[in-house]
Formats: C-alpha cells, structure tokens, sequence
C-alpha cells in the first residue's frame, strides 16, 4: 500500500546538486548565415526559427513590420492562401510568426519525416510572400477592430503610454501606433520593407530537435541562397531618448473595471555586457 504524504508538511527544500546547459552545435549556410542547433535524436519534432534584423523600432511606419511578420504565411506568389494552408495541414507541420521591438521572426513547426516538404514551405513564405491587396485590405480590416478593443483595456493603454514616457515618443522605442495610423499603411510599405529587411537583410536560425548533416543540407538547400547582407538601418537610428521628468502620470479611464500600473526607469542597452547579469 503506498503511502500518502502529509499534506500538513511542507517538503524539505533541496539544494541544486547539478545544472547542466545545452550548448548548440553550430553551423554555417553558404551565405554565412549561422545556424545554431540544439539536437534531441529522440525528439521527432523540429523547430526551425529563423530571426530577422526587421523589428518594430526600425519600421518606417506604425504596423509595417509586423503586419509584413504576420503576412508571409498568408498567401505567397505560387500558393493561394487556402492552398498553402492546406498544405502545410497535410504533413501536420504549422508556422508561427513573431515580431518585437528588435527583431521579427518566422518558425516551422515539423515532424522529422517531412523535412523534405516543410522547408520547401518555409523558403517559400520567406522569399515569396505576395502581399495580395484583397488579402491586406482584410488583414487591416481585421486588426484596426481589435485595436479598438484593445483601447478599452487599461493595461493596453499604460503599456503604450508607459514606453512613450520613458524613451519620448520619436524613440524607436517610444513610439506607438493609434488607430489612424492603419489608413496611411499601404502594400507597397510591406513590399519594400520584406525586401530590405527579409531578402536583403540578416538573420539567424534556431533549430531544435532531431537535426543533423542530412537536415542541414536541405536546409542550406533552400536557405542557403538568401541574401545576408549586414543592414547598418540600426546603427542609424538616432537611440537618444527623451524620458519624462515626470515621475508619476495618470491615465483616467472612464468605466474602467480595473488599475494598471507600469513602473521603471531606463538602463543598459541588451547589447551591454552587464545586459543579462542585469536581467
């Protein structure tokens, strides 16, 4: 008969006796793209990501970069977006697309057995991507509704409101978008931003799982022929900010059933050396 713990009795607290960190094995594409792979031979599911220099501070307008991040699996100069959909349904693979202040990301998702017909996929949303008009036009049809919904929410107000104050608001990262911003966007602004900041750009993949030699030439099969060019648009953003000598600010929200509250200040940039000791 097993014995029952005594739910009374807190269990004794154990020190951590080892810790041991994967380190990835590293790669290199014929563009000089790394590729940094953390191998699990029994792990059947892949992870590949590919990272983008194309986030939000360096977008020319509100909403470019990530309604570009958002669009590349939608609809693509040889796939319709149902039939794109339907083939990656097929080998039980899915995308995932990201985008933050730094960088913009795309992730396949996809069982070790169909490597040989995901990565095509993932090249093809990468180099592709057609920004259909009828397409774009729903997209920010549909982001411009949850956007108003989203400004019913207090901690979606102090968040936009709290970078603003901390950076100033022509900070790339004090910026923030408003609701009319989604009429000046156009689909040539998406175009010229994949082209700059995702053909012509630089990046970096993470794969995880059951990822080999064999793996990896298919990879640079596809992957390998992108443009890898060091974009300097970073370096030429003017990263002076402009914080608020004010301490405290209020927002009033009328019927608002909750508080939000945001507190910081500014510090290291993520490139400092001190940056994740800090963290």
């Amino acid at each position: 008969m097993t014995k029952q713990p005594n739910r009374h009795i807190a269990p004794e607290i154990q020190s951590i006796k080892s810790l041991e960190i994967m380190e990835p094995k590293s790669y290199t594409l014929s563009n000089g793209v790394p590729v940094f792979v953390f191998k699990d031979k029994n792990q059947e599911l892949i992870k590949i990501k590919l990272v983008f220099e194309g986030g939000s501070s360096v977008s020319p307008k509100p909403w470019v970069a990530s309604t570009v991040n958002s669009m590349l699996t939608e609809v693509t100069k040889n796939y319709s977006s149902e039939k794109l959909a339907e083939e990656i349904d097929f080998y039980g693979a899915y995308f995932e697309t990201s985008t933050s202040r730094d960088h913009s990301s795309v992730s396949l998702y996809s069982l070790h057995n169909f490597l040989g017909n995901t990565i095509p996929l993932l090249a093809e949303v990468i180099q592709n991507a057609s920004f259909n008009q009828e397409e774009f036009e729903t997209y920010i049809a549909r982001k411009k509704q949850e956007y108003k919904v989203n400004l019913e929410r207090v901690d979606f107000i102090a968040r936009q409101k709290f970078t603003s104050l901390l950076f100033g608001e022509n900070h790339p990262y004090g910026k923030y978008s408003k609701l009319e911003d989604f009429d000046q966007l156009k689909r040539e602004d998406l175009v010229e931003f994949h082209n700059e900041h995702y053909l012509l750009g630089s990046f970096r993949v993470y794969i995880a799982g059951n990822f080999g030699e064999k793996e990896f030439d298919l990879l640079n099969n596809y992957i390998g022929d992108m443009a890898n060019q060091n974009n300097d648009i970073v370096e030429k953003q003017d990263w002076s900010h402009d914080e608020s000598k004010e301490l405290k600010n209020h927002i009033k929200k009328d019927n608002a059933v909750q508080n939000a509250i945001r507190m910081g200040f500014v510090s290291v940039h993520r490139n400092h050396v001190d940056y994740f000791g800090m963290k």
